[in-house]
């Protein structure tokens, strides 16, 4: 007997009927069933084996006991959509066209089945290809990173190296030397700054370490080191809000936080920034809210792209990193702003379950 669901509900005798226009087949391993672009007017299901099933060159599903294929052709009556190769010797149940149309007739589920499992498959599919776009993406433009990465780092390497040059001399007074060791300092950060962009920016979702934690706590912990620089331009950063559990990478999102209200201390002569935490469905919900310049309409969609900048000394990544690294979290970032009247960064991140 053959185990499928697309069976299931059929009497014996219209099992018998259905099974009585169909043939059985047997495929070694490393034989393809059916290739993509070639006609087709037969369905198969598979008793026992394995099959792959690739598109293009990339595999799509891989299929055993009891699962199905072949129905796209049959369905619209274009040719193949994919390739099926059997991965081990596999046993095939093969109705042709008449016979399949038959069973969707006499038992309706099997035809509601069929749209699930094509939904599930396409969605599967959209995810892999998603994926595929996305670390392609990341790999072709690492050229262009490292590009600009050897030119960010030409102009403070350049400093460092006149500045040491200062320090040889031996009749330099005490605070011009403290002021050149400080002025030293703040480059190398700056070539630091660049390098873990660069790193960010190459690394995959793979590179997360999540684990529960209260949000109030990691925006504590990321905005203390920030808070001397926001003094020193009048700034006052507050948080309010919940102290949520959530489901996150410490680390990285210290990170996203760093960029987002670094990037609003750079650009606001005095102000207020409020960071708020409220609960949104299974998300935390972020908020950045400062009373600055706001962003200009004209650039306001490009920000998250790779390498735009508005600003002289950055690599163009940092707003492209805050995306990458909330949406790894499967989260995501949305931005509100009017020019003249501040910037709202919103950030969506999953609660903890615990």
């Amino acid at each position: 007997m053959i185990k499928c669901e697309l069976f299931n509900g059929l009497s014996e005798n219209a099992l018998k009927e259905i099974l009585e226009k169909g043939v059985y087949k047997t495929f070694k391993q490393g034989e393809t069933l059916i290739k993509e672009g070639e006609a087709g007017d037969e369905f198969f299901v598979i008793i026992k084996g394995k099959v792959e099933v690739s598109s293009r060159g990339s595999v799509i599903a891989v299929l055993g006991d009891g699962e199905f294929f072949g129905e796209m052709a049959l369905l619209e009556g274009v040719k193949r959509s994919a390739t099926v190769r059997a991965i081990e010797d596999t046993e095939v149940f093969i109705l042709n066209r008449d016979g399949f149309k038959e069973l969707l007739k006499i038992n309706p589920k099997a035809g509601l089945k069929i749209l699930q499992t094509l939904s599930n498959r396409l969605r599967k599919s959209n995810e892999r290809v998603i994926e595929d776009v996305r670390r392609e993406t990341r790999l072709s433009t690492l050229g262009k990173v490292a590009g600009t990465v050897i030119h960010d780092l030409k102009s403070p390497l350049a400093v460092i190296k006149g500045y040491l040059e200062f320090l040889e001399r031996e009749d330099l007074p005490f605070d011009e030397r403290k002021e050149i060791v400080k002025i030293l300092r703040d480059e190398v950060n700056k070539m630091l700054d660049i390098i873990q962009d660069f790193l960010e920016f190459s690394r995959g979702k793979d590179t997360l370490h999540p684990v529960p934690a209260r949000i109030i706590d990691v925006l504590n912990s990321a905005i203390q080191p920030l808070k001397t620089v926001a003094e020193e331009k009048e700034i006052d950063i507050v948080i309010e809000g919940e102290n949520l559990p959530c489901f996150l990478d410490p680390m990285k999102i210290k990170r996203v936080i760093n960029n987002i209200v670094m990037n609003a201390i750079e650009v606001m002569d005095g102000g207020l920034i409020t960071i708020t935490t409220s609960r949104d469905g299974d998300f935390c919900l972020l908020s950045f809210k400062d009373n600055g310049p706001g962003i200009p309409p004209e650039i306001r969609g490009r920000i998250f792209e790779p390498f735009f900048t508005s600003k002289s000394g950055g690599t163009g990544l940092g707003l492209t990193i805050v995306k990458k690294i909330v949406e790894d979290h499967g989260g995501r970032v949305d931005v509100k702003s009017e020019k003249g009247k501040g910037t709202e960064f919103l950030i969506w991140l999953p609660l903890s379950s615990s």
